[in-house]
């Protein structure tokens, strides 16, 4: 299992990797440094905050790395942990998966700790550094595969941790929650926070691999509102107050999305956060190689909320081009 290159208990602000030891057809020895900073306080809770599970989500990455430059000069009770390029060979090559062994890092959990570098990653999250924390946030941001209304993300399970995740996604502060039904078994992030009992969320706020601004700000402004609340510092002065967040659950799947029968160009007709009604026109879809066929209008199955559109505008049969959700009462959030 690899070993930090710097000590997490010790007070102060300290910057280092967790070094995995890598060998392919470009390096016969090699180490993939991902990197790792922990700033640490008085008494308190560990926090563990992660960006770049995909390397071509940058709102999360960027946030997290403003908040490795603002922590320091804060007044921290407990720890909090920092790993912003968490699948570093991903965002070297901005893609979604690693390109050393081709598996997606929010996929494989609990890894293993003799298999391929993402696995033995996994493996090392799962078997020791959660252990350590008492919380989670792990910043995501559509991609290149996809554009999501600002939205936290959470398990629902019935568990210990249950009544602190639905708090924790309240402080968050984004108009809405995203709400899963997940098994035990998830190979996510989420799902090893799960299995080891430590209350997480997740974020998905902007897409299309771009460096949005207002996404990496309202990220940062959501995570410093959860540390306030869990009691780990006071938010700075700029973080404006949580909005009311509407809880909306998230079925993964075909079953409510709306998916490309042919390939195409695909035009949206309606943003992420619209609500809308069953048969209404989602999207037109456009033969690039007919130029006598007209395009397709691709219609919503379900009523809901639009909580995600695809990213590109080339689409193959088969690509989900909307996922939407079903708004519920807050109360139903067990």
């Amino acid at each position: 299992m690899p070993v930090p290159s710097i000590d997490l208990s010790a007070d102060g602000t300290r910057h280092g990797v967790v070094p995995l030891i890598h060998s392919d057809h470009r390096h016969a020895h090699s180490v993939i440094p991902t990197p790792i900073t922990v700033v640490k306080g008085g008494s308190g809770p560990t926090v563990l905050i992660t960006a770049g599970v995909h390397g071509d989500e940058f709102a999360g990455i960027l946030a997290a790395r403003q908040l490795i430059a603002e922590l320091p000069t804060l007044d921290i009770a407990g720890r909090v942990i920092v790993m912003p390029q968490l699948n570093l060979p991903a965002c070297r090559d901005t893609c979604r998966v690693s390109p050393l062994d081709g598996e997606n890092l929010n996929r494989v959990f609990p890894g293993a700790p003799h298999g391929s570098p993402t696995q033995r990653l996994a493996h090392y999250l799962e078997e020791d550094l959660l252990r350590q924390v008492d919380l989670v946030l792990d910043l995501h941001s559509g991609g290149t595969t996809a554009r999501y209304v600002p939205s936290a993300f959470v398990y629902r399970r019935q568990s210990p941790a249950m009544q602190a995740k639905r708090d924790a996604a309240r402080a968050f502060g984004l108009s809405v929650t995203l709400v899963v039904d997940a098994p035990l078994s998830a190979g996510s992030l989420l799902g090893a926070c799960e299995r080891n009992r430590v209350p997480a969320i997740a974020c998905e706020v902007g897409g299309g691999a771009t460096l949005d601004r207002q996404a990496i700000a309202t990220t940062r402004a959501a995570v410093y509102r959860v540390l306030a609340w869990f009691g780990t510092l006071s938010a700075p002065s700029d973080v404006q107050p949580a909005a009311e967040t509407t809880f909306v659950h998230l079925a993964f799947g075909a079953e409510r999305a709306v998916v490309a029968p042919v390939s195409g160009a695909v035009v949206p007709l309606v943003d992420p956060g619209d609500l809308i009604k069953a048969g209404q026109p989602a999207a037109l879809l456009y033969s690039m190689e007919d130029q006598a066929t007209p395009p397709r209008t691709l219609c919503f199955p379900h009523p809901g909320m639009v909580t995600s559109v695809i990213a590109r505008a080339d689409v193959r049969a088969g690509d989900m081009i909307y996922m939407t959700g079903v708004p519920e009462d807050p109360q139903a959030f067990r």
